[in-house]
């Protein structure tokens, strides 16, 4: 009997370390919604992300840019914001790239990051993009 409740223990204990590493990976997709006001000065922080693979590039999927001639720089940093990639400009909807480099794609394959942006140095007013970032 004494066997049995130790077992019923243990199984109990090992279903409840599956269920948390289980849920621990769905809390942290590869992609989040980016959806935001970029104002004048300063910078706006997606929600982090699971990099999944060690592409070396992650993207940001835009599919509405609200100031024509307005220009925009993003970037990857990790859960310090310490800097992943470089600094990549778009000025418009569509698929846009930013790119790591090699040893930092899998140094961050499995980690948390996120993605800044801000509206560049010719641009003086807010501008609204609306869009994916997606880990890789």
């Amino acid at each position: 009997i004494g066997g049995n409740k130790m077992r019923k223990k243990i199984i109990s204990s090992m279903l409840a370390l599956v269920l948390f590493f289980s849920v621990s990976k769905i809390a942290f997709a590869a992609t989040t919604n980016f959806n935001v006001q970029l104002p004048t000065t300063g910078s706006k922080t997606s929600n982090d992300v699971l990099k999944e693979t060690s592409n070396t590039y992650a993207t940001y999927n835009c599919s509405y840019f609200g100031w024509p001639g307005s220009g925009v720089d993003m970037w990857v940093q990790n859960t310090s914001n310490s800097d992943l990639s470089s600094k990549s400009n778009f000025s418009g909807t569509g698929v846009k790239y930013m790119y790591l480099s090699s040893t930092t794609a899998n140094k961050y394959k499995g980690q948390r990051v996120h993605m800044k942006a801000k509206t560049d140095s010719s641009t003086w007013h807010a501008c609204d993009i609306i869009g994916v970032f997606d880990a890789q």
